[in-house]
């Protein structure tokens, strides 16, 4: 039964992020995110999850709610990235074009509000690995 519910929370995931592509256009049973799990979950299982998380899907989010929430949590992450190495501001060439993808005041909201998050809850630990042509890396440690 576990492994049942894994593929069914596969199955979902893989729902979601197809449904934010596109405006939802390609959100089919057919995708190739999307049809593996047939045969996992077996036809009669698969359709009736399908189905159900579809009209789910269609009557609490819209494509556009989640792909502003992808963005984000790309630019959260780019954040930590930019963080560890010491290049956290808004005008970081990997931070800036989350500008124009998000919008200035949600750009703004997120980048203070998590910018205080990363300062206040992690430090950076630095030089913790050196690869085979030299190259040092850090690395982000939680309070």
């Amino acid at each position: 039964m576990e492994n049942v519910n894994e593929e069914i929370v596969k199955l979902t995931k893989a729902m979601y992020s197809v449904y934010g592509v596109a405006n939802g256009t390609i959100l089919s049973k057919e995708h190739n995110m999307i049809k593996w799990s047939e045969k996992e979950l077996g036809s009669e299982l698969f359709n009736k999850i399908y189905d159900q998380y579809f009209e789910w899907l269609k009557c609490n989010t819209t494509p556009e709610q989640i792909r502003v929430e992808k963005e984000i949590e790309s630019l959260k992450s780019m954040m930590e990235s930019c963080f560890t190495y010491g290049g956290l501001n808004k005008d970081n060439r990997y931070i800036k074009p989350y500008i124009s993808k998000l919008g200035i005041e949600l750009f703004s909201k997120v980048f203070n509000e998590y910018s205080k998050y990363l300062r206040e809850n992690y430090f950076v630990k630095t030089d913790v690995y050196t690869d085979h042509e030299g190259c040092t890396y850090n690395s982000l440690i939680k309070l």
